[in-house]
């Protein structure tokens, strides 16, 4: 619609700038043969709007795939072919040029109108790929900004929820306790280790506010500081066993994205149950792609649990943010561990430069 729209006013001026300037030599050809050919001639472009549409989504010209390039010059020639042949057609129909010019047969027409009908419909086929393709960009653009914006505001929310589950009341207050219990024994040290933890983690959350991935070793770092201090609270009840692959350092992963996962397994997991518990991260590349577990044995998950349908803020917003970060390259699961407890999987393309 849109085609055909440019088009039809494109046609009609053509046609009767070609007819004035014909009245100009003499040549009295019918205005509504003429202009109506022309005008025809040009909308014939509109039909042909879709399938080179298809051509440019299927076959975009980019550095990377530059055989699109002979396909798109195999196309335009036929197109122009076809488009030139049902040009000719109505020709034979209409007569725009009767009576001034003779009736030939349609191969004959063809073959006259071929070598300036084709290039020129080649050319005509460039300006309209050249403008689908800037259409394109301009989308993918408007969308990555659109996504820029949804993910910022979904880092913040992250942040926000990361920093709240830190800093409950009743967190606060057992770590603030818990200093002041080691001052009385005279464990200075601890208290002081303790406190710093805290801050650090402050500090380092608001350095990476802004920042949508972060690598594997920062994301490690910030839940090292973490865990510090819930050892620091639970000192004979926690066990931590990392095994990750050297390989992965660099990776790229969304921020604060463990930490919650953590958080989860110990407030629901390791406190609820009797006795020691122990907490298991790791993180391999498994083919092109990153691979990121954490379990515990803790209680398990409640009866009839679903991801769909849990109303943990923590899970839903990491599971949203991997979605919108990697669409379908991601996949994000939770179920119960053998053994007792809970796994959770996370699987991402294995990057060290920002995905675009």
């Amino acid at each position: 619609m849109i085609a055909a729209a440019v088009l039809l006013p494109f046609g009609l001026v053509l046609g009767n700038a070609t007819f004035f300037e014909m009245q100009s030599r003499q040549m009295h050809h019918s205005w509504f043969r003429l202009v109506g050919w022309i005008t025809l001639n040009w909308l014939s472009w509109a039909l042909l709007t879709p399938p080179i549409a298809w051509l440019q989504a299927e076959f975009p010209i980019e550095r990377k795939r530059w055989w699109s390039v002979p396909v798109h010059i195999l196309a335009a020639l036929i197109l122009s072919l076809a488009k030139l042949s049902a040009s000719v057609w109505t020709m034979q129909v209409i007569e725009p040029f009767w009576p001034i010019q003779p009736h030939v047969t349609f191969i004959q027409n063809l073959r006259d109108n071929v070598i300036q009908g084709i290039p020129r419909d080649i050319i005509v086929y460039g300006v309209i790929l050249a403008v689908l393709t800037c259409v394109e960009y301009s989308r993918q653009i408007r969308d990555r900004e659109v996504k820029s914006a949804q993910l910022e505001g979904l880092l913040s929310e992250a942040q926000v929820v990361s920093l709240r589950t830190q800093l409950q009341p009743h967190f606060l207050f057992n770590t603030l306790n818990g200093a002041v219990a080691l001052v009385r024994e005279n464990e200075n040290e601890s208290a002081t280790k303790m406190l710093i933890g805290l801050s650090d983690m402050l500090r380092y959350s608001l350095e990476t506010a802004e920042q949508q991935e972060v690598t594997l070793d920062q994301e490690l770092e910030f839940l090292s500081m973490y865990l510090k201090v819930e050892g620091m609270r639970f000192p004979d009840r926690l066990t931590i066993t990392e095994s990750i692959d050297p390989a992965v350092h660099c990776a790229l992963v969304p921020s604060v994205l463990l930490q919650p996962l953590v958080e989860n397994s110990i407030r629901h997991g390791i406190a609820c149950r009797v006795g020691k518990g122990q907490i298991w991260i790791s993180a391999h590349i498994v083919g092109s792609r990153l691979s990121l577990v954490v379990s515990d044995d803790g209680v398990g998950l409640p009866a009839n649990w679903s991801l769909s349908n849990s109303e943990g803020i923590g899970l839903a917003n990491t599971r949203d943010r991997l979605s919108r970060l990697y669409g379908v390259e991601q996949s994000f699961d939770v179920s119960p561990r053998a053994g007792g407890g809970v796994d959770v999987r996370i699987s991402l393309p294995y990057h060290r430069e920002p995905m675009r």
